[in-house]
């Protein structure tokens, strides 16, 4: 696991302006707390700013000072460090360029600036779903309806007419970081042009993948422009000119390099599965959340994706046991499942919390039941569902019978989940962005999982947080709770409460307790049995647990006699378990992890579990602790979690937690604390 993991998303990361030179504009600090609060409010400012700066350099001029004015220089660099700031700095200029009839336009320029600024931070956060309703609501603003195609280029054509107009180089250093500011803005404009009708265009107009392709250029161009200027900044201190200035400007143009070179990384991964060069294959799993499964719910639907040419060419649904019916390979599944089944399947598959090696099995089973090889596999819940639902409209499921974001689960209606892909695919504008916003918000909250064959794009997906993968680290504790509907059918979303206290003690070694509730839900079976797993860091040790069994589950057949093959990452968790009749409670490893693994019976109220456990004594947290909480995709939890630190201690950290935290888990959510 990545060590900046624990410092949040960069995607939530307001821009630092802790490090800004004295020196710099009034504006430029204004211009970066703005950002920070998502503000439009910017015009008079930079106005005055303008005139100032404008008033300074003629004054400087006619002191014939052979230098160029750090002053101006600041401005320029003000923008250049603002994220994506070229493109802010063009809207800021268009409604000066625009001819004096068209000036009724000019609020729409203003309302504009709001959603690049959105846009401008995402772009090289790599957030492209925010990037691009970011620039498909700015284009829809700062450009007629009948010309939307060169909205994007208008604007970064008057950008670079303003670049000509008012920041005239005074040197080859101004030059070379104007030019960065311009190539960096152009990198990410052709991302205006993509929209879901390009996803799905093969043949007929541009397609989603020579969108990327130019895109991927220009971020190319872009990195040449920056080592340029990186170049320059070297050439600058040599002949004196500023070392102060490398020093400040340097970090910040190997940040944005940095940024640049993981954008181009998206980019090529995106073309790579848009199968730009070969075509590629995806299987699509619609889980039904309202029955627990480790990924996310049952698996109720099956859709194979085919991508070739730069955009999506069929989608297919089928009904999951349609395509189990033609399995051809006998597997022995989890001893859990040996309650309702004799074999593993597709529907089955989805057993391990780590969704790569659940992701593993499901395509194993798929090419066992005669389907092709595929590239990677993706799965959405109901919420996923629902909440794409809600932006598209009321579609047409099974039967004729219309469904909306209100109806129950779609995951096991083929009929629905094909409308829902022809809907998708025409839309545009606001529409359009919408969606892609939900699907975004999705991947980043595990209401969707990828999964990618290639070791390479795979560990590019797993550094975007959208694999589903489990989170290792040697010095963090972690705490993942998954829950298993083995038995019935759910009919509604599960929701539950996990509490957990972790008391540091003098030597820094820690022990912790964790409760897991469930309410008893509407219509459920009078001898429920839920089946609970609880993932902690390999080599923690269970003291006490209660409220929970353990079931012998006798296999209905004999799988050696029916040579019935044994899974090997099963075998895993077979060869290390060890059995607690006295607690309750399996132990085992899984993932990299230990597992304390029950049956939760429900009575009138509801199910509850507890467990205590030490931690291994590597883990010792003496003056700070990190602490991983990640979410079972499909489930509303909330999450209690306390921090007792020894006596006459005290738990802080930087982004306010102070030993209590009480929320929502809609994602895996790390805390970096320090004790002192």
């Amino acid at each position: 696991m990545d060590d900046n993991y624990f410092y949040g998303a960069e995607r939530d990361i307001p821009i630092d302006i802790s490090h800004d030179p004295k020196e710099g504009t009034q504006f430029a600090r204004f211009y970066l707390d703005r950002a920070n609060q998502n503000s439009n409010i910017y015009f008079v400012e930079q106005q005055e700013e303008i005139a100032a700066s404008r008033a300074r350099a003629q004054h400087e001029e006619k002191k014939r000072e052979p230098q160029a004015s750090p002053l101006g220089m600041m401005w320029r660099l003000a923008w250049l460090f603002a994220g994506a700031g070229a493109i802010a700095l063009a809207l800021f200029i268009v409604p000066h360029v625009i001819p004096v009839g068209q000036q009724a336009h000019q609020a729409d320029y203003t309302d504009a600036y709001a959603y690049v600024l959105a846009a401008q931070r995402s772009v090289f956060a790599l957030d492209i779903g925010d990037a691009l309703k970011g620039f498909h609501s700015a284009r829809a603003r700062i450009t007629p309806k009948s010309d939307q195609t060169s909205g994007m280029a208008s604007v970064i054509g008057a950008m670079r007419s303003f670049i000509a107009q008012n920041m005239t180089p005074a040197s080859t250093l101004d030059a070379v970081l104007a030019d960065v500011v311009d190539r960096s803005a152009a990198s990410a404009a052709p991302l205006a042009d993509l929209s879901f009708a390009s996803f799905f265009r093969a043949d007929k107009g541009e397609a989603a993948g020579d969108i990327i392709e130019r895109a991927f250029s220009e971020t190319k161009n872009a990195e040449a422009a920056i080592e340029n200027a990186e170049r320059a900044l070297i050439i600058a201190e040599e002949n004196g000119e500023s070392t102060a200035l490398r020093a400040e400007l340097g970090p910040k143009l190997s940040l944005m390099k940095a940024n640049l070179e993981r954008y181009a990384a998206d980019l090529t991964l995106a073309s790579w599965a848009l199968g730009v060069e070969y075509p590629r294959r995806f299987l699509i799993i619609a889980q039904d959340s309202a029955t627990a499964r480790a990924t996310g719910g049952v698996i109720r639907s099956l859709g194979v994706v085919t991508a070739q040419k730069g955009a999506i060419t069929d989608i297919l649904f089928d009904e999951v046991y349609n395509i189990d019916g033609q399995l051809q390979t006998n597997v022995i599944p989890p001893e859990p499942i040996q309650k309702v089944a004799t074999a593993w399947a597709i529907h089955d598959a989805n057993w391990f919390f780590d969704f790569p090696l659940s992701a593993r099995k499901i395509a194993y089973f798929y090419e066992k039941a005669g389907g092709k090889r595929i590239d990677g596999v993706i799965a959405i819940n109901d919420r996923m569902l629902k909440n794409i639902l809600s932006v598209t409209g009321p579609i047409t499921g099974k039967d004729t019978a219309r469904v909306n974001a209100e109806s129950g689960t779609i995951a096991g209606d083929p009929a629905a989940l094909s409308a829902l892909t022809n809907v998708l695919r025409a839309l545009d504008g606001e529409k359009a962005a919408e969606a892609m916003h939900v699907i975004i918000r999705g991947l980043q909250e595990k209401n969707a999982m990828v999964w990618v064959s290639d070791r390479d794009y795979g560990e590019a997906v797993r550094k975007k947080g959208w694999d589903g993968a489990i989170v290792e680290h040697n010095n963090a504790d972690y705490l993942a709770v998954v829950a298993s509907d083995i038995q019935g059918v759910g009919n509604e979303e599960i929701q539950g409460n996990i509490l957990k206290e972790t008391m540091i003690h003098e030597n820094g070694e820690m022990t912790h307790t964790v409760v897991v509730e469930f309410p008893r839900a509407k219509n459920m079976p009078d001898e429920k049995l839920r089946y609970l797993r609880v993932y902690v860091p390999r080599g923690s040790e269970l003291l006490e647990a209660s409220q929970g069994s353990i079931q012998r589950i006798v296999p209905q057949i004999d799988y050696a006699q029916e040579r019935f093959i044994a899974d090997e990452d099963l075998a895993v968790s077979v060869r290390t378990l060890e059995r607690d009749e006295e607690k309750g409670v399996d132990v085992y490893e899984e993932s990299g992890m230990t597992v304390f693994a029950l049956w939760m019976p429900f009575d009138e109220k509801g199910a509850r579990a507890v467990f205590q456990y030490a931690t291994p004594p590597h883990l010792s947290a003496t003056t700070s602790l990190s602490s991983v909480f990640q979410k079972q995709s499909g489930l509303d939890m909330t999450l209690h979690f306390s921090v007792i630190a020894p006596e006459g201690k005290t738990v802080s950290s930087q982004n306010g937690f102070n030993g209590e935290f009480h929320d929502t888990l809609t994602r895996d959510t790390p805390f970096v604390m320090t004790i002192q």
